[in-house]
C-alpha cells in the first residue's frame, strides 16, 4: 500500500472484482484515506495496482480460503462491494454465507438475483413501466418460420461460466430463419442461455443512465450519450446529455425503478432512442466501464457516497473516453465525425492514472499480446 496514505483511515471497506471501474474506486477511496481491501484475480487490471490491500483468488487460493484470511484479519460486517458478475453469482447464489459475514451493498436478495439474467430483469423493468423491445423464445421461432420479427439480436442472457465456455457473443445480428438455425446450431450447448430481441432500427442511437443509490434514494447519477462505441456495444466516448425530452425520459425511468424496488448500489441501464421513443435494452446491476465520470461531475465521489446530505455537483458537461480504444474506432470512421475535438479538460479517462501505471503497463502488454 502507498505510503503516502498515511496511517489514519476513516472508513474500510472490501471490494471483490478487480476490473478498470474496480480498480478506479480503490484508487479514489484509497487516497481519501479509506482502507480498502480488494478480492481479484492476477488477470485483472487492479492486481497490478500500487494501491489495496489485495487477495488473489485461484485454482491454489480459491475464494473461501480468501475470505477466511480477510475474516481472522478484519472480522465480520465489514462494508463489502461486489463489482462483477462472477462475484455477485458468489454472493447470491453460490456461496450465501458471504451474505452474513459482510454489510453487502446490494438491492434485497430477490430483485438482486433477478437482475443477474436479462430475461428476469426484463420483467422487473416491465413491472415497473419500463418499456422493452419484443422478446421471443428460441424454440418458437425454429418450429414456426416469422420473417415479420427479423432482423433480432441474439444475446446471452447472463455471463456464466457455460456461456463463457461456449464462446456466446454478448449480440450478434440474426436477418433470417436460416441464420437463426445456424446460430442455434453453433450454440446448442447453451441455447437456455440464448435471448432473442426485436432489432430496432438505425434511428434509434445508444443512451445510458447510471448512479448509485440507498434504499431507494439517488445519491448521484448520469445522463450520457454513447456517441462512440469499439468494438460495437463497447463504450469508447460518452458525454454528459444535455436537458431534452428523451433526457427526461430515460431520468424517469431510472428513478421509478429505483424507488419501487427500493434499490441499493451501483445501476447502470443502457435505452435506444430516436429522440421521440426510449427503449430499454440492458441493465447493470453493478459497476460499468465509463462510471469515472460520475467523479468528473461529483467531485465527492465515491467517497462522499455514504455522508449525510446531498452531494454536491458541478454545472459543466462531463465527458469520458477510453483513448486507447477511442482512437482505433476513430481510425475506422465509428460515431461522430468531430473525434478528438469532442475532448475536453473536465473530462474523465478509463484507465490512466499518473501516481499508479502497473495496471496500465499490463493492459498495453495485454493488447500486443505479450
Amino acid at each position: 500500500m502507498n505510503s503516502e496514505l498515511g496511517n489514519k483511515r476513516k472508513e474500510k471497506i472490501i471490494i471483490f472484482g478487480g476490473g478498470a471501474a474496480s480498480l478506479f474506486l480503490m484508487r479514489r477511496l484509497s487516497r481519501q484515506s479509506w482502507y480498502v481491501v480488494m478480492v481479484t484475480f492476477q488477470y485483472e487490471f487492479a492486481s497490478h495496482s500500487g494501491y489495496g490491500e489485495k487477495y488473489l483468488v485461484s485454482e491454489e487460493n480459491p475464494l473461501t480460503d480468501v475470505v477466511e484470511l480477510i475474516l481472522q484479519k478484519h472480522g465480520t460486517g465489514v462494508r463489502a462491494l461486489a463489482t462483477d458478475e462472477y462475484f455477485l453469482n458468489q454472493v447470491l447464489k453460490y456461496m450465501p454465507m458471504l451474505k452474513e459475514q459482510f454489510d453487502w451493498i446490494l438491492p434485497e436478495s430477490e430483485t438482486a438475483i433477478k437482475l443477474l439474467r436479462k430475461k428476469t430483469a426484463y420483467e422487473v423493468c416491465r413491472a415497473c413501466n419500463i418499456p422493452v423491445p419484443p422478446v421471443y423464445a428460441l424454440s418458437e421461432l425454429l418450429a414456426s418460420d416469422r420473417p415479420e420479427v427479423y432482423p433480432l439480436v441474439g444475446k446471452r442472457d447472463a455471463y456464466i461460466e457455460r456461456t463463457q465456455e461456449a464462446g456466446l457473443p454478448k449480440c450478434h445480428i440474426i436477418r433470417d430463419q436460416g441464420e437463426l438455425a445456424e446460430y442455434a446450431e453453433a450454440y446448442e450447448k447453451v441455447t437456455e442461455d440464448i435471448l432473442l430481441q426485436e432489432k430496432l432500427d438505425e434511428s434509434f442511437r445508444p443512451v445510458s443512465v447510471g448512479g448509485f443509490y440507498l434504499d431507494g434514494k439517488e445519491r448521484c447519477s448520469i445522463v450520457v450519450e454513447q456517441l462512440r462505441q469499439y468494438p460495437l456495444g463497447v463504450s469508447c466516448f460518452v458525454r454528459e446529455a444535455e436537458e431534452c425530452p428523451w433526457k427526461e425520459k430515460v431520468r424517469g425511468h431510472i428513478e421509478r425503478f429505483v424507488s419501487e424496488t427500493r434499490y441499493t448500489g451501483f445501476l447502470e441501464m443502457e435505452f435506444r432512442t430516436n429522440g421521440d421513443e426510449v427503449w430499454l435494452l440492458d441493465l447493470n446491476p453493478r459497476l460499468w466501464k465509463w462510471m469515472k465520470i460520475l467523479s468528473v461531475k461529483y467531485p465527492g465521489f465515491p467517497h462522499q457516497l455514504f455522508k449525510d446530505g446531498p452531494m454536491k455537483r458541478q454545472g459543466k458537461r462531463a465527458v469520458w473516453a477510453d483513448p486507447l480504444k477511442d482512437l482505433q474506432g476513430m481510425r475506422r470512421g465509428v460515431g461522430s465525425p468531430r473525434g478528438l475535438a469532442q475532448y475536453s479538460p473536465n473530462m474523465a479517462m478509463y484507465m490512466i492514472d499518473f501516481r499508479d501505471w502497473g495496471p496500465y503497463t499490463f493492459l498495453l502488454h495485454k493488447e500486443k499480446g505479450e
